[in-house]
């Protein structure tokens, strides 16, 4: 044939020699999948050298050793044979042809596995070593072959001989599908929408494939997938303090601590605290708290200077657990929260008094200007008595939560910033 003619003159690489060890693994195996695709690796002699008759029993196009050579020394790239060449857009829907170039083993191995899928058909990898690539359908008397061989001196493959019909019926079930080449068919999709439904995915991706997918395939897609968008959990940790040093920088005077606790001699992350300094300005911070204990100290040492705010929510709850149970008492506390003059105030209050000396006394332990607003300081134009505004702002980062640390950090980093520009472009 013609096309014999042309690869006899095309350089490929020499086989391995006797001691090699031959790589058997396959690209698309994966141990934590439902069903396995681990063949039995056809060996019919020690010698790993190529033989004038291949072991499905047909004449390769590669006679001898000197084939390999026949071209050797030739730099004139434009003698160069001009073989089809795989577009890696198709390696969802490939097509093979005799002298094909595959630019990588490993891309020959996925258009191997995703021909398999296509036409329901499992194909097994019978040799896979640095210098060729043996593949044929797993049924036996089944006609559909591929010889692939390593081209010199580059990291490319070529198809040396191919059988392109199968003679075997399809099935539903192919070992080549693997929850690795879903995560990367449907990486996109998983991009647009991260929270996709699992049984949904499932059941659009079998009938995209018409193939069986167990849960555990979809469940292992997805998770690959997510990794490969967002990154690999344990090495987010790792990137931490690249992250924690670039806040540092580009926002000097702030204030990163990464807290770590000792585990089996190691390092382990535990907590990490973020206080952002802005260059524009001197701020005056209001902290709304539960007045959990040990709190009004440490912001008394550490933000001398801020407002700190009880919820008044939270206030109301130990005024119950006090023994000040009731409607009665209930409605004059917050009528004295929401008091916005002294004189509001001090009526509501002599009201309390008036009712029980006790309740009025404890309300008097607690300064006003820590929860009514009519002692509140003007200067942060905030009147809030609750501290909803941290219970919304947990519910709007569940998405975030989710996510690796430093994605998820990344994430708040992004809502905040989009947030107060919104606020800020509203107030103008």
């Amino acid at each position: 044939m013609k096309i014999q003619g042309l690869l006899q003159d095309f350089d490929f690489a020499q086989t391995k020699s006797d001691d090699e060890e031959e790589e058997t693994s396959e690209d698309f195996s994966e141990s934590d999948d439902y069903e396995s695709c681990d063949y039995e690796i056809e060996s019919n002699s020690d010698d790993d050298t190529i033989e004038d008759v291949c072991e499905f029993g047909e004449e390769d196009i590669m006679k001898s050793d000197d084939d390999l050579d026949s071209n050797k020394g030739s730099d004139n790239e434009k003698e160069r044979p001009n073989f089809p060449v795989f577009n890696p857009i198709e390696i969802y829907r490939p097509t093979f042809e005799l002298g094909m170039i595959f630019s990588t083993r490993t891309e020959l191995r996925q258009a191997i596995h995703s021909h398999a899928i296509i036409t329901r058909r499992s194909i097994n990898i019978t040799k896979n070593d640095k210098s060729r690539l043996h593949a044929k359908c797993v049924e036996k008397g089944c006609g559909w072959k591929l010889h692939a061989l390593k081209v010199t001196n580059e990291c490319t493959y070529q198809v040396r001989t191919y059988g392109p019909d199968h003679s075997c019926g399809m099935s539903f079930h192919v070992k080549n599908l693997k929850s690795k080449w879903l995560s990367s068919k449907y990486l996109d999709k998983f991009k647009c929408d991260p929270k996709r439904n699992l049984k949904g995915f499932r059941i659009e991706a079998m009938k995209d494939v018409k193939c069986h997918i167990s849960s555990y395939q979809a469940y292992n897609a997805k998770r690959k997938a997510i990794e490969m968008i967002e990154g690999v959990l344990d090495e987010q940790y790792s990137l931490l303090w690249d992250f924690v040093d670039e806040v540092k920088r580009t926002n000097p005077g702030s204030t990163v601590i990464v807290g770590t606790d000792q585990l089996a001699g190691e390092n382990r992350f535990d907590r990490i605290y973020v206080f952002a300094c802005f260059e524009n300005g001197d701020y005056e911070w209001t902290f709304i708290s539960d007045k959990q204990k040990g709190l009004i100290q440490a912001f008394e040492v550490v933000f001398h200077n801020s407002d700190h705010r009880f919820c008044v929510r939270h206030m109301h709850s130990n005024f119950e657990n006090a023994g000040f149970r009731g409607q009665a008492f209930k409605s004059i506390l917050w009528k004295a929260a929401r008091a916005t003059t002294l004189n509001e105030f001090s009526r509501n209050m002599e009201e309390m008094n008036e009712l029980d000396e006790n309740a009025f006394q404890w309300l008097n332990d607690n300064p006003p200007q820590n929860w009514s607003r009519s002692h509140f300081n003007t200067y942060p134009r905030c009147d809030m008595l609750l501290n909803n505004g941290c219970e919304s702002f947990n519910s709007s980062i569940l998405e975030a939560r989710e996510k690796p640390i430093v994605s998820m950090l990344e994430w708040i980093m992004e809502y905040l910033m989009t947030k107060l520009q919104k606020n800020r472009d509203r107030a103008e």
